[in-house]
């Protein structure tokens, strides 16, 4: 008799990922002819003179290292360019009796600083994990201070794991629990509810074999205890951090240590931190493979997008906003020059 698996999803709207999660070994080999670490550095400066002047300075340094499975890179820079303007007025009743006086103006015309850092590794022959988080400062553009890390799962995983005849178990709000329910998945209120408790009733005290977070921070420990000795955890975004204006780089940086911690001994657990981006990157032809099995389960009607609204591209600040209220009861498409 087959068993169906447990599958437990921390439900939130994002985009398609495939994944295939294993466990991550705590050590790794220099590759061949590089162990050792990389570092390069620009720096420029640029001064001009006269009635107004200028200088210009930037930077930018990259640190990395590679090895056999894994690579790390840390990459930080900035440009302030500044203009002074100078003023000479002549004030007296004579030409032999007038006295120049100068001022200057000072004033910054562009500021941007940025550190992005981020670390890969190879699990498997297809699978591999990425961890990273960016902050980014530019004055000008209005930007005091943006964090960066991404990663993407929603509806259509309830519907492959629907197809595949997986037993599934989905937190959401309750207005969602309609939604949850019709792809598949036994809808859990994780405002109302205690859904630990809730799966571990379901399994009778077994655990899920998988669990997809995508809310970060305190959440992701919950989690994790819903999933049995063995099974696996995947990471993929910060929205509980992020929602309450938190440091959602720190947060990411966590959720790497806390997975790394929960592959050791007792909880022996497959963990990972997913980002599609990275796979598109390193193996294109997976990549290719994966979105034409999509696209072909979607042209066959297998796959149907819950499509909640179509707007036009001017309302993308509109759209933005619901998605970031939870507002949303599937995707959101926008359409250029209705």
């Amino acid at each position: 008799m087959n068993r169906r698996r447990s599958i437990s999803f921390v439900w939130v709207v994002c985009g398609v990922a495939w994944l295939a999660a294993a466990p991550v070994r705590a050590q790794d080999k220099p590759a061949g002819g590089a162990g050792a670490w990389s570092d390069a550095a620009e720096f420029g400066y640029v001064a001009t003179a006269g009635n107004a002047q200028s200088t210009t300075l930037g930077f930018k340094k990259t640190l990395g290292r590679k090895w056999e499975r894994s690579s790390f890179e840390l990459k930080t820079g900035g440009v302030r360019v500044s203009a002074t303007t100078t003023t000479r007025t002549a004030v007296g009743p004579g030409p032999a009796t007038f006295v120049v006086i100068e001022e200057k103006d000072t004033a910054l015309s562009a500021e941007n600083y940025f550190l992005n850092g981020r670390y890969d590794r190879t699990i498997s022959g297809r699978a591999f994990w990425f961890a990273g988080g960016g902050w980014t400062r530019n004055r000008f553009a209005g930007v005091q201070n943006r964090y960066e890390a991404a990663g993407g799962i929603g509806t259509a995983l309830l519907e492959l794991g629907h197809v595949a005849g997986l037993q599934m178990y989905g937190t959401a709000s309750r207005p969602k629990h309609g939604l949850v329910a019709r792809l598949g998945a036994t809808p859990i209120d994780y405002r109302t509810e205690d859904f630990v408790g809730r799966v571990a009733a379901f399994t009778g005290g077994v655990g899920v074999d998988a669990v997809f977070d995508p809310m970060g921070s305190a959440h992701l420990k919950r989690s994790v205890k819903t999933v049995r000795k063995g099974g696996s955890v995947v990471a993929y975004g910060f929205y509980e951090t992020a929602n309450r204006g938190g440091n959602v780089v720190l947060d990411v940086l966590s959720q790497y240590l806390r997975l790394a911690l929960w592959s050791l001994p007792p909880q022996r657990k497959h963990v990972a931190f997913y980002d599609i981006r990275p796979q598109k990157k390193k193996r294109p032809d997976w990549f290719r493979e994966d979105l034409t099995a999509l696209l072909g389960s979607l042209a066959a009607g297998t796959l149907r997008p819950v499509i909640a609204k179509r707007l036009p591209l001017e309302d993308v600040v509109k759209a933005h906003q619901q998605v970031e209220h939870a507002e949303v009861h599937g995707k959101l498409v926008l359409i250029p020059n209705p």
